[in-house]
């Protein structure tokens, strides 16, 4: 059996070691990384402050941190090189009393978002269906 080259044995290591994915996931690409990520949150916002449904939430908090911990949040739900630490669901969602129609309203707001931005279709369901599990921790 041949000795492994020095060269290909720290690759090998870089592999084992590392903590975030290497490549970019196809859709983190597609939402255009974080940056495009950065704009899609921001444009959704404006949609949302706009919304009568559920701008109350949004009156009294600091949204400029609550865009950044959805871009983390959203970045790593992509596979893309960001880790969400923040908050769960459940914690920053209790008592809050957000039911159904609010929770759809706020997916309303991201998918015209995602639309205006140009995000293709398929990216989106992804996107979506990995976010769709978490209407349990945040729906009271």
């Amino acid at each position: 059996m041949k000795p492994i080259s020095t060269t290909i044995q720290l690759l090998i290591l870089v592999f084992a070691v590392s903590t975030q994915p290497l490549f970019a996931s196809d859709d983190f690409k597609a939402f255009g990384g974080k940056e495009g990520l950065t704009t899609i949150v921001d444009t959704a916002f404006e949609h949302i402050l706009n919304d009568q449904r559920i701008n109350s939430f949004f009156q009294e908090t600091d949204n400029e941190f609550i865009k950044e911990q959805l871009v983390l949040q959203f970045c790593d739900v992509l596979d893309g090189p960001c880790k969400y630490d923040g908050a769960s669901m459940k914690d920053s969602h209790v008592g809050l009393n957000i039911k159904r129609e609010h929770f759809n309203a706020l997916v309303e707001a991201v998918r015209k978002s995602m639309h205006t931005h140009n995000v293709p279709f398929a990216s989106q369901n992804r996107f979506l269906a990995k976010l769709a599990p978490m209407h349990a921790d945040i729906i009271e």
